[in-house]
């Protein structure tokens, strides 16, 4: 039996649109008399259903295909439109960080114990807990004046009051910021009306043209490579759906962009996840999100060290 909160998508319940039921009825239209042309272009819409029924539901919102744009940048002299900054409403849905917490495939959660169990060795627990808090409002801050240039309308960064110990992760992504405009959310909640989850957006603006969800992260350790991010992926296009499916925007991204910052000042490595990695990314998140439902009812932990960029 399927629970109600569980989408027939993810339930495993396949029904009509099953393979084989699809065969028989190819093999029955034919049986029947009917035209071996027409009995054939009806299996293969059952299969194309079936196709689409088996990947859930879509990274786009076929509702908003044809929602309207802003349009072309505002004149000089006439003020940029803000930013939309909706509020997150805790409690209403399942959080992206909590959903993903739950669900990390063990090898990560066991590597992730073994570098707390070695940082607590090293530190003591109470050193430990003050390293992720120190961490945690390092992120803030750093979130905090990322805002403030990209709010800023022609102000280079040496001009603005920095916040105490972001200045590194600041000049790591100056690179990226300057390929940064448009923007169109700052610290926006967004919710899947559908799949019933919600996060809180870094950033939406155009990246080199492209209208991104942006994530912005920090770490200890280089991460040159997409594959180095753990499930800041799944987070990102997570985001992406969830953004397509709430009401509050009338318009849809299809990219995203994720964004490590380091406190030494070393070049930020900017991910680009194009429409196609977004759909593949989003594959996975849809079974993570399944995985979550099996699951409901345990405690919500969403500040794991990984979601800190302590590892």
């Amino acid at each position: 039996m399927r629970p109600p909160w569980l989408p027939l998508w993810a339930s495993g319940e396949r029904g009509r649109l099953s393979a084989a039921g699809a065969g028989r009825r190819l093999a029955a239209g034919r049986a029947g008399g009917e035209d071996g042309r027409a009995a054939q272009e009806r299996f293969e819409a059952a299969a194309r259903r079936l196709a689409a029924f088996r990947r859930g539901p879509p990274l786009a919102n076929p509702a908003k295909a044809a929602a309207p744009a802003r349009g072309p940048p505002a004149p000089s002299k006439a003020p940029a439109p803000a930013p939309l900054r909706v509020g997150l409403r805790r409690g209403a849905a399942a959080s992206v960080t909590a959903v993903l917490g739950r669900t990390r495939p063990p090898e990560q959660a066991w590597a992730l114990e073994r570098w707390r169990q070695r940082q607590v060795r090293e530190l003591g627990p109470e050193g430990f807990a003050a390293l992720t808090e120190q961490t945690f409002q390092q992120g803030k801050l750093f979130h905090a004046a990322l805002e403030m240039l990209l709010l800023a309308e022609e102000s280079p960064v040496k001009q603005q009051e920095e916040p105490s110990g972001v200045s590194g992760y600041l000049a790591s992504v100056q690179h990226v910021l300057r390929e940064v405009s448009g923007v169109r959310a700052l610290e926006s909640a967004v919710q899947h009306e559908t799949l019933h989850y919600q996060g809180l957006v870094d950033c939406v603006a155009e990246y080199r043209g492209r209208l991104c969800v942006i994530d912005w992260k920090t770490s200890g350790k280089s991460k040159p490579l997409l594959r180095n991010t753990f499930d800041n992926p799944l987070q990102v296009v997570a985001y992406v759906g969830a953004l397509n499916h709430d009401a509050n925007y009338d318009f849809q991204v299809d990219c995203g962009l994720l964004v490590v910052a380091y406190k030494d000042g070393s070049p930020a490595h900017p991910h680009y996840m194009d429409p196609e990695l977004c759909s593949h990314y989003w594959n996975k998140w849809l079974l993570r999100l399944k995985e979550f439902r099996e699951k409901e009812g345990l405690r919500d932990d969403s500040r794991s060290e990984m979601d800190l960029g302590l590892v």
